[in-house]
């Protein structure tokens, strides 16, 4: 009987054993589980708190382009653009802008805008510029600018292949009488030593012409 009874003792014993070892990896198991689920809520918190984060980064990106942009364009009074036949201008195609004036008071700077790529193969860029006032007035002008540096490095601005080049035209300029003013660009380019212009100019994407009040 005493040998019964130690027996069963010892069984019950093993058996508490095995239900604390049970209890025990029940516990850990729950643990693990519990810090997983914490995990992955920190990891979605987090993953929100930065998409939160961008937008807001974004919406102040936007909103300090769209200030500056205010800012810096102040001074616009006029300003368009014509865009190039397939990049290649041509010699006889003279560029329009028409444009109304009402101030006789106000001092202009006047700016040709012009826009080339890689294919634009000349330093210097030869523009004759016709502006024809309200009483057909008109007064013609021929310009040259430089395109690139000495080492070839074109000078326009861009961190695409297309460059923009803002060219003074004319200065302080007060227009004597209000009305529809044309103005005219047209290339005049040359190779060397040759005595006709280039039919085709290629690597010229865009002609504008820009007014900005004077100081």
């Amino acid at each position: 009987n005493l040998q019964r009874i130690h027996r069963t003792k010892n069984r019950l014993k093993r058996v508490e054993i095995h239900q604390i070892n049970e209890q025990k990896i029940r516990t850990r198991q729950t643990n693990k589980s519990r810090n997983r689920e914490e995990t992955i809520k920190t990891s979605k918190e987090t993953s929100a708190e930065m998409i939160i984060k961008m937008n807001k980064n974004k919406f102040f990106l936007t909103l300090l382009l769209v200030v500056c942009f205010t800012a810096c364009d102040s001074k616009r009074v006029y300003d368009s653009y014509v865009s190039i036949p397939n990049t290649s201008w041509e010699l006889s195609n003279q560029v329009p802008f028409l444009f109304s004036v009402k101030d006789t008071l106000t001092r202009n700077n006047l700016f040709l805008n012009i826009r080339n790529n890689a294919d634009y193969s000349f330093s210097n860029l030869f523009l004759i510029t016709a502006l024809e006032f309200p009483n057909g007035k008109k007064i013609v002008d021929t310009l040259e600018y430089e395109m690139t540096d000495v080492s070839g490095i074109f000078l326009g601005k861009g961190f695409t292949n297309i460059k923009e080049n803002k060219l003074f035209y004319k200065e302080n300029v007060v227009f004597p009488m209000s009305g529809d003013y044309l103005l005219t660009v047209s290339q005049a380019m040359r190779k060397n030593n040759a005595t006709e212009g280039i039919e085709m100019l290629e690597g010229i994407t865009d002609v504008g012409f820009r007014i900005e009040k004077g100081q």
